[in-house]
């Protein structure tokens, strides 16, 4: 019973989340669009000219966009990433999730966290540089060790699943 209630929990805690990135991954998207196309140069009067006094003549409303864009990379990959894990639970709910396929979903998992780690250095990267341009632009980047050591969990985990599923086949096939 308390199994079947953490799994339904979890089922609606994944469903909650996907949304919110999805919907904010659209406002990412249209920020995107935005800045890039039809922000002038009044919104972003103060940064262009705090870039172009750091020696940078990329615009603000440039800057921004990538910024947006970097959140929206992440927030897709993060609704990508909780779609797999779903999935597994699907196969939890049946009572077989030790299966090849929850093995490649678990490989997934591995992949885009490690995207998401990659993301997340990328905008740290591009917060360093464009904040000592400008100050009036704060960035904050998600890169972590323990990000790492999730990748390399779901990696293994994977392999184990996988492993486990090809011993379960063959004692099925020697009884």
């Amino acid at each position: 019973m308390t199994s079947s209630l953490l799994l339904r929990t979890a089922k609606i805690g994944i469903a909650i989340a996907r949304l919110v990135f999805a919907l904010a991954a659209v406002v990412l998207a249209i920020g995107i669009i935005g800045f890039a196309f039809f922000a002038g140069a009044e919104e972003f009067g103060e940064i262009n000219r705090a870039l172009v006094d750091a020696g940078n003549p990329m615009p603000g409303r440039i800057a921004m966009a990538l910024v947006f864009g970097f959140g929206f990379a992440s927030m897709a990959l993060a609704e990508r990433f909780l779609q797999q894990l779903k999935r597994i639970l699907d196969t939890v709910g049946k009572g077989d999730p030790f299966t090849p396929e929850n093995g490649d979903r678990l490989q997934r998992m591995g992949w885009i966290a490690l995207l998401l780690q990659g993301v997340g250095l990328a905008t740290t990267l591009y917060s360093l540089e464009v904040e000592q341009m400008a100050s009036k632009l704060t960035i904050d980047g998600d890169f972590s060790i323990e990000g790492l050591f999730l990748v390399a969990l779901l990696f293994i985990l994977a392999s184990v699943f996988r492993h486990g599923a090809a011993m379960r086949d063959d004692l099925e096939g020697t009884v």
